[in-house]
């Protein structure tokens, strides 16, 4: 039997092709899922469906068009009965479907196919009439029968599609969306064309049911791999190909020279290279992109919950550092009183523990107070409470209470001011604080020698800086540029003092960002003494308030 390749024909046998493509391509993307099969079993009755209208269209005696008319009706009959089971499991890739619903599904298509097969039942001839389409006799009440049953398994899919929308998220909606509208205009058209056309005695369109299914197939597809972009570009790209393929093919069956045959051959092998070559590029390109987004995804959620680790440790520290603060304070307010006789006189030798429990305490509360500080700084509640500080005379305040330290360390503690106006506007407190903890450090890591501390203009007029050096240990170039980092000490520092914490400086540089200043150090090397500056602006920045809060 001779296929006759008209233009619809055609059209029908790529629109066929093109289903059946769609389906396997899916179908290969996760063999496990149940949708996945069914749509590819429901790609394969579409495609036969279109086949067996092109051989239906081919022929021109009644003997053999006759039991064609009647494959034709038995292969689109599986087609609703597959769109409803696809659209019962949808999304899931193992949903399963009630025993009932898909034996009882495939019985009714059994029974849809022997109505349609049997000879002199549903068909019972096909006439032929030159110029126009054949015309198909059949049993007008079995063929509205047959109608019904087409539109009812349409609609319980649909049905099952709608619960799924209703029931699903953001992207499973999206994706039924795209389902919905790829088969609900085929099917209209298919309806109009192969269903209700005929029963008026029209068959001049029954051909154009087959050519609209390449939209279902076509959005349904697009609808299962919505948002999976990479997916979809491979989609793309092998379906490209294949119709190329398919092109370059028809063209060595319609060669009608020898030359032609050779030339179009070899042009068909090299395509299939090429386009083989092409498939495997984009499909490592995508699967490497698919692979680095995985990765960025995973690396994401790794992210996001160490920060929420994070925001605990600080809510921890918070906790804890203020549930020490309060006895720790009656601790040392008890000992000061001891200290000083309150209690009644204290043995030399108990008076000299009590006063070594006492400065162990002041260390433990100002490592409470640092921890807290942190905790205060990383959670963004640190209040600042800004004024207009003389700072020459906040510094002469703090070395008068550093100088007995000093003095006890063997050490010349000096200030140096060079400038008249030493006026800026800060908070007074986090500023005592600052300076308090450079000098002390300034102490504690200087053995022998010397502390100073200069006052003076900055880099421009509008800026004071104030500089603490010293003789001691000094920084090695290495070391100064994560100083100011948590938990950061310089080499050499645990063996001169014992109970540092790292805290100190991060906590002074956040406070001196926050006043819109700047702070670092500087050091000759090992052994050489240090230098750490603070700059600070005289006056308020346009965008400070009296009260703000970092």
């Amino acid at each position: 039997m001779d296929v006759t390749f008209d233009a619809i024909n055609i059209l029908i046998i790529f629109a066929s092709i093109g289903s059946l493509i769609y389906g396997w391509l899916v179908y290969t993307r996760l063999k496990d899922s149940e949708s996945n099969l069914l749509f590819f079993l429901l790609t394969m009755a579409v495609a036969g469906w279109g086949i067996a209208m092109v051989f239906y269209r081919s022929v021109g005696t009644a003997e053999l068009s006759v039991p064609l008319a009647r494959l034709l009706y038995a292969a689109a009959a599986a087609i609703p009965v597959l769109f409803f089971l696809f659209a019962s499991v949808f999304p899931s890739a193992q949903r399963a479907l009630p025993r009932v619903a898909f034996w009882g599904s495939l019985a009714m298509l059994g029974v849809m196919w022997c109505i349609a097969l049997l000879p002199d039942v549903l068909i019972h001839d096909v006439l032929y009439q030159p110029g126009e389409e054949a015309f198909i006799v059949f049993s007008q009440g079995l063929h509205i029968a047959y109608a019904i049953f087409i539109v009812s398994f349409f609609l319980l899919g649909y049905f099952q599609l709608i619960r799924t929308y209703i029931s699903s998220d953001t992207l499973v909606k999206t994706q039924v969306f795209y389902i919905f509208i790829g088969t609900l205009v085929p099917t209209s058209l298919s309806l109009i064309t192969n269903l209700l056309l005929p029963l008026y005695g029209i068959f001049d369109w029954n051909w154009f049911g087959q050519i609209s299914t390449v939209i279902m197939s076509s959005l349904i597809t697009y609808g299962i791999f919505k948002h999976r972009i990479f997916n979809v570009r491979i989609i793309f790209t092998e379906v490209l190909i294949f119709f190329v393929w398919l092109i370059a093919f028809l063209r060595i069956v319609f060669s009608e020279t020898t030359p032609a045959v050779v030339f179009n051959t070899l042009a068909f092998g090299a395509l299939l290279f090429i386009g083989y070559l092409l498939i495997r590029s984009v499909t490592r390109e995508v699967e490497s992109r698919e692979k680095l987004e995985q990765l960025t995804t995973e690396l994401q959620s790794a992210n996001n919950r160490l920060r929420e680790l994070d925001r605990q440790k600080s809510e921890f520290l918070s906790i804890a550092t203020h549930q020490l603060r309060g006895p720790l304070a009656g601790i040392r307010g008890h000992l000061s009183l001891i200290i000083d006789g309150s209690y009644g006189s204290v043995p030399k030798e108990t008076l000299e523990v009590i006063k070594k429990i006492f400065n162990s305490s002041g260390v433990l509360a100002q490592t409470i107070n640092d921890f807290l500080n942190v905790s205060r700084i990383e959670q963004g509640r640190m209040q600042y409470d800004m004024e207009t500080v003389d700072c020459n005379e906040l510094i002469t305040g703090i070395i008068e209470d550093l100088q007995p330290i000093a003095q006890e360390r063997g050490l010349a503690l000096t200030q140096e001011t060079t400038v008249r106006n030493a006026t800026i506007y800060a908070d007074k407190a986090k500023l005592q604080h600052i300076f308090t903890n450079l000098i002390d450090n300034a102490i504690k890591y200087t053995e022998h020698g010397w502390v100073k501390v200069a006052v003076a203009d900055g880099s421009d007029a509008h800026t004071l800086r104030v500089t603490i050096s010293d003789s001691g240990i000094g920084i090695s170039e290495q070391e100064i540029h994560g100083l100011f980092e948590k938990f950061v000490r310089a080499r050499g520092a645990s063996g001169i003092n014992i109970h540092g914490t790292g805290l100190g400086l991060y906590v002074a540089r956040q406070m001196v960002t926050a006043h819109h200043g700047k702070i670092w150090a500087e050091s000759d090397g090992k052994g050489k003494g240090s230098r750490f500056i603070v700059e600070l602006p005289k006056t308020a920045p346009d965008n400070q308030t009296a009260a703000s809060a970092q």
